[in-house]
């Protein structure tokens, strides 16, 4: 199967490489669910722990706790007020960028309704040919 050309890389010595990489996309997400399954195991052994820890196979383990507040009213207000003056700063050119970092954004592109809708009357069309 030959190599689909994307206009929009054309730029890329190795065509190759954008599967590639979207393959270890694909892996790393995988990945992470599969590790975020087996976190919650793996935290209640830690807790087992004299301290909430150990160490295996040439890692330290430690079981760690993250928190989230819910402030009061007036510091709400504040935030509130804080994020309001910042984008005013960045719409009037007041704040300046301090630093800007390309990366990659990948999303699953969503199948167009319409083709799907014709695909699936094909194939309803090709069944009733079948059946007569």
């Amino acid at each position: 199967m030959p190599t689909p050309r994307y206009s929009a890389l054309r730029a890329l010595d190795d065509p190759e490489d954008l599967r590639r990489y979207l393959d270890l996309k694909e892996r790393v997400r995988a990945l992470t669910a599969e590790m975020k399954a087996l976190e919650p195991t793996i935290y209640d052994a830690l807790e087992v722990e004299d301290d909430g820890r150990a160490e295996a196979h040439g890692f330290s383990l430690e079981a760690a706790v993250t928190r989230s507040y819910a402030y009061p009213p007036a510091t709400q207000e504040a935030e509130r007020a804080l994020r309001e003056r910042k984008a005013r700063d960045r719409q009037t050119g007041a704040a300046t960028v301090k630093a800007a970092t390309g990366f990659v954004r990948v999303t699953r592109q969503r199948p167009d309704p319409a083709a799907l809708e014709a695909a699936a009357t094909s194939a309803l069309e090709h069944a009733a040919k079948l059946a007569a």
